[in-house]
């Protein structure tokens, strides 16, 4: 496979995951992906993603919830 930002070879490693929203910051060590060696960018399979998708909108709900709480 080639990395779709660069072209390289992507390799099987273990790699985290950042994400940045209002309100938290996310980061998830040691996911499986296939990571560039030549830029570093990780593609996650379908599994992987659709976890991240899940735990991020699970997130996104709570940290709402969590503000709606002492608004007055």
């Amino acid at each position: 496979m080639k990395c779709v930002q660069c072209g390289g070879k992507l390799t099987h490693q273990r790699t985290s995951y950042t994400i940045a929203r209002s309100g938290y910051h996310l980061t998830v060590n040691d996911i499986p992906a296939w990571v560039c060696t030549q830029c570093g960018q990780p593609l996650f399979d379908d599994e992987q993603s659709a976890t991240l998708e899940r735990l991020i909108a699970a997130l996104d709900a709570g940290a709402e919830r969590l503000r709606t709480v002492w608004r007055v």
